[in-house]
């Protein structure tokens, strides 16, 4: 995750990508923007690495990122690692807990999911002006997100907030403000696994298993090679 230096002063997006080295990066808490006065006003909870910035508004709303990548739904604040607020939720420990009103309007929207397996998911869709009817609802989210295998899901401040920035570029705009979009106080980030303090990568666990092979087929002749030594 990635959190501004000072919450009184937010970053756009690409920003947030920039400052964590980040390959891609979306919008995560929930919150309203002001686009005349420049500002915005945050919603609940903020946990950025193990340090609380803001309390829970609802603590059933609460979505941690913990340090293992794991996602929770309705995390407990305390043991967090990461943490913010954000509704609707769609899908808690392989239940479906989102009820559709009767009708649902679609635009521009953004959620994160997880499988069984610590697979994460992220899905970003755009929309356009209000009313247009463009982009997708929640409950067509969920059913993306299931498809891929998602146990757990929520869906992300949406609409005109809705903005993923990928590899050096904007793949979803906000809809209705400038291109580069509205400024956030948070980010879900994505970083490659070199950045990743602690993770080994598949590539990088073969070139040590090659290396450690290699050393004990040294370490083996150099035995062979003493006992024959000895015998002779």
């Amino acid at each position: 995750m990635s959190l501004v230096k000072n919450l009184g002063y937010w970053d756009r997006v690409k920003e947030h990508a920039t400052e964590t080295q980040a390959i891609l990066a979306i919008n995560a808490s929930t919150y309203t923007w002001n686009e005349t006065g420049n500002y915005g006003m945050l919603y609940g909870a903020i946990k950025y690495h193990d340090t609380l910035h803001r309390t829970a508004v609802e603590l059933n709303s609460v979505t941690a990122l913990n340090k293992d990548g794991t996602l929770v739904i309705g995390a407990n604040l305390d043991t967090a690692y990461n943490a913010f607020e954000t509704t609707p939720i769609l899908m808690k420990d392989g239940q479906v807990v989102y009820v559709a009103p009767e009708t649902e309007s679609r635009a521009a929207l953004s959620a994160i999911g997880q499988t069984a397996d610590g697979k994460t998911l992220i899905l970003a869709a755009s929309g356009g002006p209000y009313g247009s009817n463009l982009g997708i609802t929640p409950s067509e989210a969920l059913k993306i997100l299931q498809d891929y295998g998602a146990v757990n899901a929520v869906c992300l401040s949406g609409g005109s907030r809705t903005m993923m920035y990928w590899n050096g570029r904007y793949v979803v705009e906000a809809v209705n403000y400038q291109s580069e979009g509205v400024k956030l106080p948070n980010a879900i980030v994505v970083k490659p696994a070199a950045l990743v303090p602690g993770l080994m990568t598949t590539e990088s666990k073969n070139e040590t298993n090659q290396e450690v092979d290699s050393s004990s087929q040294e370490n083996v002749a150099n035995t062979n090679n003493q006992s024959s030594t000895k015998e002779g």
